[in-house]
């Protein structure tokens, strides 16, 4: 027997007049099964759009894990994440970003390069290609252009 695809769930918070909240994802790559259910009635791997979010584009692979997006952020075209991730309230993914597996990100960040297994916290920097892999990322911590760090 095949197996049926079934399209990710997705959570959009709409937003108020002045901050009103768009989605315009490039695509998704979702769970082949159907999701767990919780307590909340939510499935386990779903991506969640908070209020006030421009999600310019992008694409959310649910497989492994689901995504948060927080107040506020803003998802350039070209964009690719991968859960599980967290990302805080008005941080910015540039075009180029890459986030995938276990990224957890404060608020007010600005990212392009590429992050996996991070924590970045509030008002960090990685807006330039690089490479940030089972790290912590401090509070204002700011990467140049093509700087990395590993384990």
């Amino acid at each position: 027997a095949a197996t049926r695809r079934r399209r990710p769930e997705v959570f959009v918070e709409r937003g108020d007049q002045e901050k009103a909240t768009v989605f315009a994802p490039d695509g998704f790559i979702g769970p082949l099964e159907a999701p767990s259910m919780r307590g909340s009635e939510r499935p386990e791997h779903a991506l969640h759009v908070g209020r006030g979010a421009a999600v310019l584009g992008g694409t959310f692979d649910l497989r492994a894990g689901g995504i948060y997006l927080g107040p506020g952020v803003t998802v350039e075209p070209g964009v690719h994440i991968s859960g599980p991730v967290v990302i805080g309230e008005g941080t910015t993914l540039r075009h180029g970003a890459y986030v995938r597996g276990d990224v957890v990100v404060g608020n007010r960040a600005v990212l392009r390069g590429e992050l996996k297994n991070a924590i970045v916290m509030d008002d960090a920097e990685l807006a330039h290609p690089g490479y940030a892999g089972d790290s912590i990322i401090g509070y204002r911590g700011h990467f140049g252009c093509q700087a990395l760090t590993a384990n």
